[in-house]
């Protein structure tokens, strides 16, 4: 595992990011680690994700935060009762101190200034703690310059199309 201060996991749809970031927290976790942040977990019908709901890694409490629009629209709704979830649990693993912050995943929606953006921006400007972000390959560049980080701080682990 790379000893960078930011450590972004990317990779196409269903590559396997969000096992790769639970994997981290749960390693680092048996290694002696405080972990803090949440996990995307989709739950699957028929084969299509049909919503997700975010997973305190720390806890295990989750809360549903998109659900899909159904009647033939495409995409998912937001629902601000579990984005207030997920954005809460970051900020109060970085207010106790965590050694590593987990946010899975920076999407269109954080790129857009909403869901987890606000309280990842701020552990990336003001925490010593250790960041690990699951991001697809299209939003990678971006995100890592709208949070600033810095190149010599900065690993990048690229799953292959399939390996989820």
């Amino acid at each position: 595992m790379s000893e960078a201060r930011f450590t972004f996991i990317t990779g196409p749809r269903d590559a396997g990011k969000t096992q790769a970031i639970r994997r981290l927290a749960d390693d680092m976790r048996r290694g002696g680690h405080r972990v803090g942040g949440v996990i995307a977990e989709a739950r699957l019908h028929d084969g299509v994700k049909e919503s997700y709901s975010f997973v305190d890694v720390a806890t295990g409490e989750r809360r549903l935060y998109a659900m899909m629009r159904g009647n033939g629209s495409p995409g998912y709704r937001f629902l601000d009762e579990g984005l207030d979830f997920g954005c809460a649990v970051l900020r109060r693993a970085l207010d106790a101190g965590v050694g590593a912050l987990f946010a899975d995943e920076m999407g269109p929606l954080e790129m857009a200034g909403k869901g987890l953006w606000e309280p990842v921006r701020e552990a990336c400007a003001a925490s010593a703690c250790r960041v690990f972000l699951t991001v697809r390959p299209g939003l990678l560049e971006e995100c890592i310059a709208r949070l600033a980080v810095p190149a010599g701080q900065l690993a990048v682990i690229r799953l292959p199309a399939g390996s989820g």
